[in-house]
């Protein structure tokens, strides 16, 4: 319904978990323009928002400010990393078992 908005930015309110998720379901919507995504931290951890120095946590600040700074922002790319562990085969070998095959992707989220 509002992927074809123009200079649509979401804000996503939670912590690691829930950016991830919305990034993930981003990913699944066919968007003219990929939108930003600002960050309210309101999650336990908050590594994300705490790494890229947008905070640790919600300081109470009003919510029209807080959409005042959303407004402002500069958007900027970001890699995101998705890691696949698998076993291939059952060859009996003798010694210490083979470590798992990791495959490693990529993808570029943000702003087109």
């Amino acid at each position: 319904m509002f992927k074809d908005v123009p200079e649509m930015k979401i804000i996503c309110c939670g912590g690691d978990g829930t950016v991830g998720w919305i990034l993930d379901s981003m990913d699944k919507v066919q968007f003219l323009k990929q939108p930003s995504v600002g960050v309210i931290p309101l999650g336990t951890g908050n590594d994300l928002a705490r790494c890229l120095r947008w905070g640790g946590g919600y300081e109470g600040e009003t919510i029209g400010k807080i959409l005042k700074k959303i407004e402002k922002a500069t958007s900027v790319m970001m890699d995101r990393w998705q890691i696949s562990v698998s076993e291939e085969g059952e060859a009996e070998v003798p010694g210490d078992p083979m470590p798992p095959i990791v495959q490693m992707t990529t993808k570029v989220s943000g702003q087109n």
